[in-house]
């Protein structure tokens, strides 16, 4: 289960971090940046997005930190790669390491998408 999602530079959060429970609603204003969060997992989970995409306004890279079972497991635009629990992991082209694909055991099948197709 995810319990702790960190934003820092990621679209209009220039850090955001969140604590989650068993369930979490996003509840907000038009354009606060809830689906911003929703992109953050994207990105990290299925490598959807690009960095150039993600990162706010004036800053230069972005990363996005996510706690799930007891791992820490970190995405970042500098170099394009990924951290688990510390050790560093390569992201080729939209593939995701397979030790933290493992870790969320998701598919697109998992994801009910809106309108958003920014990519």
């Amino acid at each position: 289960m995810i319990t702790r999602i960190t934003l820092n530079d990621f679209q209009c959060h220039r850090h955001l971090d969140l604590t989650l429970g068993r369930i979490t609603t996003l509840v907000g204003t038009s354009d606060c940046g809830k689906t911003a969060i929703v992109r953050s997992i994207d990105w990290v989970v299925f490598n959807r997005g690009t960095a150039s995409a993600l990162v706010r306004r004036s800053a230069a890279n972005v990363s996005v930190n996510i706690e799930i079972d007891g791992h820490i497991i970190e995405r970042f635009s500098k170099g394009n790669g990924y951290r688990l629990n510390g050790v560093a992991f390569n992201s080729i082209n939209k593939t995701v390491p397979v030790e933290i694909a493992n870790l969320f055991r998701m598919t697109e099948d998992n994801v009910q998408r809106q309108h958003d197709n920014l990519y």
